[in-house]
């Protein structure tokens, strides 16, 4: 048998970290596909009968708004954690993970016309910097791993 490396407990922080926002960043995605889906079963049940397809709307939306619900409890837990135990680093790195994985399902909406209307004015009155109008508030991440490694509390 050969010698296993040994892996330091700040590094195990982090790699759970960074598996905590992927699933934060799926729960919030698959939201979002819960919400399309639910758009589509809408739009179909009409033919069939507006109340059901109404009711089925609803219950959609309603889990959505609790999936996401989760996400963001997943995320703010997950910050106060890390602020509480002095990790602040990693409190940064949660956030600014967070902001990026919402940012790249903002834009993805902004890409689609049928989306970016039913958006557009909020975005642009709330936070315009994701219109590229002005700089972004955070340092935008593509994965989580990156901040991570590169900021790594003492």
């Amino acid at each position: 048998m050969g010698m296993e490396p040994k892996i330091s407990g700040q590094t195990t922080s982090r790699i759970r970290s960074a598996r905590t926002m992927n699933k934060s960043i799926l729960i919030v995605g698959g939201a979002a596909l819960v919400l399309v889906l639910g758009l589509g079963g809408f739009h179909i049940g009409r033919g069939v009968g507006e109340d059901s397809a109404r009711q089925k709307f609803e219950k959609e939306t309603y889990l959505l708004l609790n999936l996401n619900a989760v996400a963001s409890y997943v995320s703010y837990a997950e910050m106060s954690a890390q602020i509480s135990d002095g990790k602040l680093n990693q409190a940064k790195c949660t956030a600014n993970v967070v902001a990026s994985a919402h940012l790249r399902q903002v834009k993805e909406c902004l890409g689609q016309r049928g989306c970016r209307d039913a958006i557009y004015d909020e975005v642009k009155k709330l936070a315009p910097e994701l219109l590229d109008e002005s700089k972004l508030k955070f340092t935008y991440y593509e994965n989580a791993e990156a901040c991570f490694s590169a900021n790594p509390d003492k």
